[in-house]
């Protein structure tokens, strides 16, 4: 009997709604392809280390968003 378990994650594309500038609080509200959620991310946030939603997706600088 296998006990193969699917860990590879998945990814998928995320819209962006909106983008706000000021000086130093550069944002995106972006719509999470999981669960419809709309989440709000600094810039900088996306470049580095990326931002996660409450689903546990996380969002990142080329487009996309990965959920394991």
């Amino acid at each position: 009997m296998s006990t193969e378990t699917n860990t590879a994650p998945e990814e998928r594309r995320y819209r962006v709604l909106a983008e706000h500038s000021e000086m130093g609080r550069s944002t995106v509200d972006l719509r999470c392809p999981f669960c419809e959620a709309r989440v709000t991310a600094y810039k900088w946030s996306l470049a580095g280390g990326g931002k996660r939603c409450t689903c546990g997706a996380k969002f990142t600088s080329l487009g996309t968003s990965v959920k394991r």
